[in-house]
């Protein structure tokens, strides 16, 4: 078994499931890193306090197959990138109020930018790890991690992309942010473009479907 060290940063529930399901898109923290890329999300063994999962009920219902009682603990759940780190004061005015709900944007403190965000096919237990502060090494099994699949590229944690309507027989491929556009692939969604109505071969590298859901968020984020 081929195994690799990564980053990885506990969470109690229901924090740890919302951002790995991309409803919450920021980690607030009082602290900044100057770690970016790729992050393993491991959810706290620790039960969650009530309040705090009863205030955040309809977000927690949006997490696919759970309820607020079944979200796992005592495990590896998924990865996200970290991509930037901002100042709360600077991004609050445009953050929706579903994601100010979901962190602490005080004053004096850091909203870490999370991107591309996927469940793990199955869980990973790590009991030897009780929660740690901070970020810390975990080391897995390399098959989790997709390599992009564009020849002479090994960036990890690639996007998986899937052929659709346009050829449902054809396996799916692997490729990370910088060439998903290059084969055809909308980098939100992993969809071959051959597949939609309409595909972005602009900056953004997005389907029609993607991109009215990015305008869609931006404009909630200023309303």
């Amino acid at each position: 078994m081929d195994m690799i060290d990564i980053r990885a940063l506990s969470l109690w529930q229901p924090w740890a499931s919302l951002i790995v399901s991309g409803i919450k898109r920021f980690e607030t923290r009082s602290w900044r890193s100057q770690y970016r890329g790729l992050l393993a999300i491991h959810a706290a063994k620790r039960p969650t306090d009530f309040t705090a999962t009863r205030d955040l009920a309809d977000l927690i219902r949006q997490v696919k197959g759970h309820s607020p009682s079944e979200l796992p603990r005592g495990t590896l759940v998924g990865f996200v990138e970290v991509v930037a780190y901002h100042p709360t004061h600077e991004i609050r005015e445009r953050l929706s109020r579903e994601e100010l709900r979901a962190g602490n944007y005080a004053d004096g403190r850091w909203a870490w930018e999370l991107q591309h965000p996927r469940w793990l096919p199955s869980y990973v237990p790590y009991k030897e790890y009780r929660g740690r502060q901070g970020l810390w090494k975990i080391r897995i099994d390399k098959s989790l991690i997709h390599t992009c699949q564009h020849e002479g590229c090994l960036q990890a944690d690639a996007v998986r992309c899937w052929f659709g309507p346009a050829d449902p027989a054809q396996e799916d491929e692997y490729y990370c942010a910088t060439h998903c556009h290059e084969h055809g692939f909308c980098y939100t969604c992993g969809e071959f473009w051959g597949g939609i109505d309409t595909f972005d071969r602009s900056l953004s590298h997005l389907c029609e479907h993607c991109q009215q859901e990015f305008e869609e968020d931006e404009d909630e984020c200023y309303a």
